[in-house]
């Protein structure tokens, strides 16, 4: 009867087995599944969304973009599975600690010495010392597998920074543009009718009508165009910030000049810092070191295997001598095709680190070429922001003096208007500039691989992220000395005198790289006392090019300006030896009108367009150490410079 029963459950079991295998089917999602779960998905990005109540910093701007992101979350989480991975086979090191319990029962008396129903239980440790050292290999790789999730989210944040800058910026630039153009709007308008209501009485030539609403229109398209390529990145701006489309919101900028960016390093040491900080090129480091490990765990496959076990072991069996015993045992073993299989594996591994030493050498020339270029386009965009801002500059003082002149307003309306719109179209070609320049800046930092963050930092803290965000950045938009700018030819000179010596050159100039800001003068200049020695062919110092325009004032027979198209008599003596630079008329550039005659002339250059100060010494040997490095320039002869040093006499 028991026998028969013991057959009916192994039947039972082995049919319960089978049909379990055989019951599982592909079964497709719903369109209530799908409907489920797009409302979770709704409600989980609804509660992520931001609504700003007031304008947003830059700051502010990367920070949320920073802890919400959910690329970045994505690349977060892949890092954490890669630790816990880590984890797991850390634990793989340790030896085994195997604990058994069983009761065993047969219907029979199968030996006469064996009870028929017993129990055991054993408590054992194995230890296999050739998965010790299999363990360990698998285990560093897999912690290079860690850094490596690292540096990939090391390098979505610098990705999310760099397209959230770029994107504010643009936003911000078409801020701008929108209050300009509504300004003039009015005017235009005005300004078109009355132009068709002359024409058609015969007050105005036919052509100079069309030609003049044809000039108009083309200045606002063209202004127009910029605006909306700027206003683009509005949208993307609010993609970043989980700001839901066709929300308002405001930034918190007032100009962009105030983030007119240097570069406070020189190109070989934003190559040197790229190659040591780019993520990519870590990457390939990681798996380098990676194959190196592959290797060794090839070689300890290719060892016998040695299990050391010890246990404590314990049965009920009545016939048992001892019902507790402890048990060890040494056991030694080898696959004599792991030697076959091991040299391929080895092989293998060798391989896979040539292949990483190669393509880091291909990454590494990549990250060489994209900081050049890098590098290129931050110059040129600089220099195209610096013609942009002067023509800017010429039509807004064109703007105003025709505003200025009522009479002219009142009698060629139409002509204030078309220089009106001029300007728009100028100052939005500036703002673009402004914008590719701050762009090309990012570009900069992203190619050298600058970290922005700490390592160290939590995510889900807006205000710490804001804070931290500030740090980092800060030293790379720092106006002051650019070490970047190339030597500077006399040509160079003669450009920043043509720049400097402008009508609205009335305050002190900084130069960044092409980047000038007025600043306001604060009382007598004295900095002049003690300068620097300048290197070859390098005007760097800021405080050593100020410009001076309109009728001097007091502080002109006591700090001495360092930019003048006349300069006072006598010399004060704040320093002994001055250098000085005449630039030939045989360039066309002319003075400041605006400029009064200034008696004593002392750097005479026949009928000179510009006087510029390039440097004052106490020392003879520094100024005509500077004065030989500058006449020795190959165009300096072609350019018509004149530079001499200039003995200041003590009153």
């Amino acid at each position: 009867m028991s026998q028969r029963l013991g057959y009916r459950l192994m039947g039972s079991l082995a049919i319960l087995g089978i049909v379990s295998g055989c019951s599982i089917m592909p079964k497709p999602l719903t369109s209530e599944d799908r409907n489920a779960r797009t409302a979770g998905d709704l409600k989980l990005i609804a509660q992520l969304e931001f609504v700003p109540a007031e304008p947003i910093t830059l700051n502010q701007a990367i920070a949320r973009a920073v802890a919400f992101n959910l690329q970045r979350r994505v690349k977060q989480i892949e890092r954490e599975i890669e630790d816990a991975e880590l984890q797991t086979k850390s634990f793989e090191m340790l030896p085994s600690l195997d604990l058994d319990a069983a009761r065993n029962a047969t219907n029979e008396e199968l030996s006469a010495s064996d009870d028929r129903i017993t129990g055991t239980a054993s408590a054992g440790i194995t230890w296999n010392i050739l998965d010790l050292g299999v363990s360990y290999a698998r285990a560093k790789q897999q912690a290079d597998e860690v850094l490596i999730a690292r540096e990939k989210e090391r390098k979505a944040l610098q990705d999310i920074i760099r397209e959230v800058r770029t994107a504010y910026w643009r936003a911000a630039g078409a801020e701008r543009l929108m209050g300009k153009v509504q300004a003039i709007a009015r005017n235009i308008k005005v300004a078109m009718r009355e132009s068709r209501a002359m024409e058609k009485s015969g007050a105005n030539d036919v052509v100079k009508s069309v030609a003049y609403r044809r000039e108009i229109v083309e200045s606002v398209r063209q202004a127009l165009t910029v605006q909306r390529e700027l206003r683009e990145a509005r949208g993307a701006l609010a993609e970043h910030l989980n700001i839901r489309p066709g929300t308002p919101f405001k930034l918190a900028t007032t100009t962009l000049a105030s983030a007119m960016p240097v570069l406070p390093m020189s190109l070989a040491e934003m190559e040197k810092h790229a190659l040591e900080n780019r993520p990519e090129l870590r990457v390939e480091d990681y798996n380098e070191r990676m194959s190196e490990w592959q290797a060794r765990e090839a070689l300890f496959d290719m060892l016998p295997g040695a299990k050391v076990t010890a246990g404590q072991n314990y049965s009920s069996d009545t016939f048992n001598l001892t019902p507790n015993w402890i048990s060890t045992g040494f056991q030694l073993g080898m696959n004599i095709f792991d030697l076959f299989s091991g040299t391929s594996k080895m092989d293998e591994a060798e391989k896979r680190g040539e292949l990483a030493r190669q393509q880091r050498l291909a990454v590494t020339l990549a990250v060489m070429t994209q900081t050049h270029m890098a590098y290129i386009q931050f110059r040129n965009a600089s220099q195209q922001m610096r013609l942009a801002r002067e023509v800017a500059r010429a039509d807004r003082r064109l703007s105003r003096l025709v505003a200025s002149d009522t009479d002219f307003v009142n009698t060629d309306y139409f002509e204030a208007v078309r220089l009106a719109t001029r300007q728009l179209q100028s100052e939005a070609d500036e703002h673009q500039t402004q914008v590719e320049l701050i762009t090309a800046h990012s570009d900069v930092m992203h190619a050298i691989g600058l970290n922005v963050l700490p390592d160290n930092l939590r995510f889900d803290n807006v205000e710490e992220l804001t804070a931290a965000v500030s740090k980092v950045p800060a030293r790379w938009e720092v106006r002051g000395r650019d070490v970047t700018a190339p030597a500077e030819t006399p040509l160079d000179l003669l450009i920043n005198a043509m720049l400097l010596g402008g009508e609205e050159a009335t305050s002190p100039v900084q130069q960044n790289d092409g980047i000038r800001e007025a600043r306001a003068v604060e009382g007598p200049d004295t900095s002049q006392e003690e300068a620097t020695d300048i290197p070859p062919m390098e005007l760097r110092d800021l405080n050593d090019i100020v410009t001076a325009s309109g009728t001097p004032g007091p502080e002109a027979t006591t700090a001495p300006p360092r930019m003048l198209t006349r300069l006072p008599s006598p010399i004060p003596a704040a320093a002994s030896v001055v250098v000085k630079m005449a630039v030939s008329p045989s360039i066309p550039v002319k003075a400041p009108s605006s400029v009064p005659a200034m008696p004593g002339q002392v750097l005479s250059a026949p009928n000179p367009a510009f006087v510029v100060q390039l440097g004052a010494f106490r020392a003879q040997s520094k100024a005509e150490g500077l004065k030989n490095r500058l006449t020795s320039a190959p165009d300096a002869a072609l350019y018509g410079v004149d530079i001499r040093i200039v003995q200041r006499v003590a009153r």
